[in-house]
């Protein structure tokens, strides 16, 4: 992904501990634009639920850029991907139609030889 339009959103969960993942509720939180933040140690200044910065209330962090490998398929590759699909589908029931002209398909099983 772009790091220019990748959004980072950083969340404070508080939970009991009998139901940490069930009732959580989100107490602070931050957005950054990832590539806003220079590489090194940065502060968070988080928010509460309203949006509105809390007082004394950061959170360190430790920012790295790297190379990562596109791995989505173009608009133009899965389009290609497709195709292909389709016309295997209509090769297919092309093969279905000639087995069941020559007698060799019958009402939902395959008979070889007949």
């Amino acid at each position: 992904a772009e790091p220019h339009e990748t959004i980072l959103r950083v969340a404070v969960l508080e939970s009991d501990e009998e139901n940490a993942s069930v009732d959580a509720e989100e107490v602070a939180f931050d957005t950054v634009v990832l590539g806003r933040m220079r590489p090194g140690y940065r502060t968070l200044h988080l928010r509460s639920r309203r949006g509105t910065r809390i007082e004394m209330c950061h959170l360190f962090v430790h920012i790295s850029h790297g190379n990562e490998p596109h791995k989505w398929p173009s608009a133009s590759e899965l389009r290609e991907e497709v195709e292909t699909r389709r016309s295997e589908a209509a090769d297919l029931r092309k093969e279905i139609s000639q087995l069941r002209r020559g007698g060799v398909w019958r009402q939902g099983s395959f008979d070889v030889g007949i």
